[in-house]
């Protein structure tokens, strides 16, 4: 009896080593071939056309591959040939090849209050407070949750492209997506961006004169300094109009063409006043209009052509990309454990 349990004793040993070194080896092999795992059909079809968040987490922990490097590899650089989809637009190109021009995404949503604009990833955890000692009388560990961010709020088939600057927290209003690189960076580019229209109601407003020299300061350029060099540079002037006033409080529309951090905010902080809300109506020619809160619309062909003129764009790209459209299928553990034994097989030890 003696013997017996000692043979199963060494049976179970054996088993539990192989298969530790069985799943050794494939992680070792899935990082050592990371692309060539991400191309397998398996995967890819958990890739296009777009691939969802946990799909993108579990193969960034299988690959090592950032999570950025994946979505690129799944938005058409299948054998990295390319890096977005394509449009042929017939025209001649030098060496007898075609002219292509890039499509993209644009699409807006009306910002909630309470939402973040960042994807939901290590920088929007936060943990729930813990209730005092003397209401429980025991030791509860914090329960760790995800901030709600502006893409839960996205329908079904629009994919969580990059937004064109942020919204923080307490500011509602126009938001706008796009994969669009170069139209984010011009878009962006102080002095040179955009101008973008706020509508804020602020508190504290002295009645007669006082009060109107308040509200004309805010048009006053603003100093700041650049995020890396920390360098000290001077905001251009913002035009304001006075919507409203009464009761020691007023509604003001600003107009900036910058979008340093914070700075409307630290405009009305600077004439001292309490903002109550604030609210972005329009950037460019895009406008909210009447899109309900928390509701996401495609950009007419008309607008992307508009917001590119004006950016200097719009004789290089394609058409833009239709909305919404079929999500990607989640990766499945039997797609994964297929994928690894065709890479075991074509690289044997």
């Amino acid at each position: 009896m003696r013997h017996a349990a000692t043979a199963c004793a060494a049976l179970a040993t054996a088993a539990v080593l192989f298969w530790l070194r069985r799943a050794r080896r494939r992680r070792a092999l899935a990082r050592l071939h990371a692309y060539e795992l991400l191309g397998s059909p398996r995967v890819c079809r958990s890739l296009d056309p777009y691939p969802s968040t946990r799909t993108v987490a579990a193969l960034a922990a299988l690959t090592g591959v950032a999570a950025a490097k994946i979505r690129k590899f799944s938005a058409g650089a299948r054998d990295g040939a390319c890096a977005r989809p394509w449009h042929g637009d017939g025209a001649p190109h030098a060496g007898g090849r075609t002219k292509r021009k890039a499509s993209h995404y644009y699409f807006v949503l009306h910002k909630p209050l309470g939402v973040v604009t960042q994807r939901d990833d290590a920088s929007t955890k936060t943990y729930v407070p813990r209730p005092p000692r003397a209401a429980t009388r025991r030791w509860r560990p914090r329960r760790r949750q995800y901030v709600a961010t502006v893409y839960d709020g996205l329908p079904i088939g629009f994919p969580p492209v990059p937004a064109v600057g942020r919204l923080d927290r307490a500011t509602s209003g126009l938001l706008l997506f796009t994969d669009d690189g170069s139209l984010i960076a011009r878009l962006l580019r102080p002095g040179i961006g955009c101008a973008k229209t706020y509508v804020l109601d602020v508190t504290g407003v002295a009645a007669g004169a006082a009060g109107d020299s308040a509200l004309a300061s805010l048009s006053e350029p603003l100093d700041d300094l650049t995020k890396h060099t920390k360098e000290k540079v001077r905001t251009a002037p913002a035009r304001v109009r006075v919507l409203s006033r009464g009761g020691g409080g007023a509604r003001v529309e600003v107009v900036i063409s910058e979008g340093r951090h914070h700075q409307v905010r630290r405009l009305a902080a600077r004439a001292g006043f309490g903002v109550e809300a604030l609210h972005r109506k329009a950037m460019g020619a895009l406008c909210i209009d009447d899109l309900p809160v928390g509701a996401v619309r495609c950009l007419t062909p008309l607008e992307v052509e508009t917001l590119l003129h004006a950016c200097g764009l719009e004789k290089k790209r394609g058409p833009p990309r239709k909305l919404p459209v079929a999500a990607a299928p989640e990766l499945t553990r039997a797609d994964v454990e297929a994928a690894l034994d065709d890479l075991v097989r074509r690289h044997p030890s």
